[in-house]
């Protein structure tokens, strides 16, 4: 089945793991998993900000902790935790586990996460 997003698809693959798509919005970027609603959102002005609120959320944890020394993200999604971190925490050690290979394939070439940060 064939899904329609408001948007340009600017990316479609199938993998073993399932669809990935990539749908250019505006000024937004969104990666969805082969369904309507989006995993993961990001600004093409400003990519370093959350654009979803569950991502927003997320981060309440830092209330607890404002100058975290290391995080652990499990899914990597678009990159939207991943960017915010590394943007708003430049001393903190940041991993990430990510079990699909085209997806952080994907997080790279359209989302901009690097590939190289050396945290």
């Amino acid at each position: 089945m064939r899904l329609y997003y408001d948007g340009l698809v600017v990316h479609q693959a199938q993998s073993d793991d399932g669809v990935i798509e990539v749908v250019d919005l505006g000024d937004t970027r969104s990666l969805h998993f082969g369904t309507f609603p989006r995993q993961s959102t990001m600004s093409l002005r400003t990519p370093h900000t959350l654009e979803l609120s569950y991502t927003e959320a997320m981060m309440a944890c830092l209330i607890l902790n404002s100058n975290p020394e290391k995080i652990l993200v499990v899914g990597l999604g678009g990159g939207s935790l991943v960017k915010f971190l590394l943007h708003h925490f430049p001393n903190c050690q940041i991993d990430v586990v990510e079990y699909r290979q085209d997806v952080i394939d994907v997080a790279q070439r359209y989302f901009g996460v690097p590939s190289d940060d050396p945290r």
